[in-house]
């Protein structure tokens, strides 16, 4: 402390005696701005700290696919119909228009994203 301010007065005040600002030599940080971007980082790491963790459970648990993004499959669920529904020529129609709808080359899904 000594090496930057001998007597204090440089910390104390924002103009030193001859109307300079003090400490003119030496970077400043503005500790709220540091804070608030912390704050911020911390928020964004802890996101990405649980989609790490998701990603991990999926592999262990086989619940991926290498066929189809998230968003694929996010879009594919809303396509299907209810459950109730899966059986005989109404599901082989849907799957068909879904199948049409996600292989499309207008969309950007991946190609043959729907095995049939």
């Amino acid at each position: 402390m000594s090496r930057i301010d001998n007597d204090g007065q440089e910390l104390r005040y924002h103009l030193n005696r001859c109307n300079d600002p003090s400490l003119s030599a030496y970077s400043l940080a503005n500790l709220e701005v540091i804070r608030a971007s912390l704050c911020d980082l911390s928020e964004i790491l802890s996101v990405l700290r649980n989609r790490t963790l998701s990603f991990i459970d999926e592999h262990e648990t086989g619940t991926f696919t290498s066929r189809c993004s998230r968003r694929d499959l996010l879009t594919i669920a809303q396509l299907m119909p209810r459950r109730d529904f899966w059986t005989g020529e109404k599901k082989r129609s849907k799957l068909d228009s879904i199948s049409a709808t996600v292989n499309s080359p207008r969309r950007s899904m991946r190609s043959n994203a729907i095995v049939r």
